[in-house]
């Protein structure tokens, strides 16, 4: 019995006689930035899935997830021996049609010298016919030949315009297939990160196949859902305070850059797309984040870090240090901002509150840290 009461009497003094060091700080007349928290998701606005406008198998991937490329890089190739063979063959017709050109051009040059003398004769047997120094059967027949070689002439042109159409289908036949040629030689449309890589060497693609997919970082955005009663307090230009379930304890910083403009019918909530500063030291499309947007301040108005209100009995109360002791007091909290939240009512700027953890009624307390 003497032993337990020793021992009741050594845990009686080690609770409430002897001081224990706890965290404290002081309540202080703050200018306190009132915020709205929505959870949301990171995205890009500048991100594409880079298929394949042609069909083959692939034979080349120049880069992989997390690469850094340029915009026009080369990221892939599709095979095109069939096509190469096609373009060898239009280019052949074309080179054919534009030597039929010359050669049509060469024929019109004689029809029209023949034409030439075909009037000089005609126009001399016209003048010796008038005169009788000629016979009919003469005339006819210089006005024959001269028709004949106008007719010539006539179709000469026709020839030189259709070669030449020939060799316009040809030329055009010749930029298909080329342009068939160049779909086989995939290349970033922008400047960006490859994030996904879909497909291997060796696969077979059909036409809208997904190879990889590229996002733009400069662009990537957080966006947030935020309850559609907040809608008029939220503008461009707000800051934002942002963080991540994979960076406990660190903050970044952004502003918002534009709000939607569809309310989700189910949940009542709208989106709005947050500018990051900086990018989380590892981020990935749909990573989970957490957006606080100010939207007013208040100046000087007694406030708390809210890590120090607790919850006891359906009541909010924090700990207070009365006589060099611990006690727990109801207060009436307000407005809350990022890290501190308003006191309303219950407490009054310098008096000395405890981190909760631990702390219980009665306890001799020594305060540790500045009360400020």
């Amino acid at each position: 019995m003497a032993v337990l009461g020793v021992g009741a009497a050594g845990l009686f003094a080690f609770r409430y006689l002897y001081p224990h060091a706890v965290e404290g700080t002081a309540v202080v007349r703050s200018t306190l930035a009132l915020s709205v928290n929505g959870p949301g998701t990171l995205d890009a606005i500048n991100k594409i899935v880079v298929s394949s406008r042609s069909q083959g198998r692939l034979t080349e991937i120049t880069v992989d997830r997390n690469d850094t490329i340029t915009a026009g890089q080369i990221l892939a190739r599709i095979e095109s021996y069939d096509l190469r063979h096609q373009l060898a063959a239009a280019q052949a017709s074309e080179q054919a049609a534009i030597r039929a050109i010359e050669v049509a051009k060469a024929s019109r040059t004689r029809a029209d010298a023949t034409l030439v003398n075909a009037r000089t004769n005609y126009e001399r047997q016209a003048a010796l016919i008038d005169k009788g120094f000629t016979s009919q059967q003469n005339f006819d027949a210089a006005e024959a030949t001269l028709r004949q070689a106008a007719a010539d002439l006539a179709h000469d042109d026709q020839v030189i315009e259709q070669t030449r159409s020939q060799a316009q289908s040809a030329a055009a036949n010749v930029g298909v297939v080329q342009a068939q040629i160049d779909d086989t030689i995939v290349r970033a449309p922008f400047p960006g990160i490859v994030v996904s890589r879909d497909r291997n060497i060796g696969d077979t693609l059909t036409i809208g196949a997904s190879i990889l997919q590229l996002v733009d970082p400069a662009t990537i955005v957080l966006t947030a859902r935020f309850d559609e009663s907040t809608m008029q307090s939220m503008k461009p230009g707000q800051p934002v305070c942002i963080s991540f379930a994979s960076q406990p304890g660190k903050n970044l910083s952004g502003h918002v850059l534009r709000l939607g403009r569809i309310v989700d019918t189910e949940t009542r909530e709208f989106t709005l797309d947050v500018k990051l500063d900086t990018l989380p030291e590892n981020w990935a499309l749909g990573q989970r984040g957490l957006a606080s947007i100010t939207v007013a301040t208040l100046a000087q108005v007694p406030t708390l870090p809210k890590s120090f209100l607790v919850r006891r009995h359906g009541r909010v109360g924090v700990w207070v240090v009365e006589g060099g002791r611990a006690y727990w007091r109801t207060v009436e909290p307000g407005a809350a901002g990022v890290d501190r939240v308003e006191i309303r009512q219950g407490l009054a700027p310098g008096e000395i509150t405890l981190v909760p953890d631990g702390v219980y009624r009665f306890m001799k307390v020594q305060v540790r840290g500045a009360p400020t």
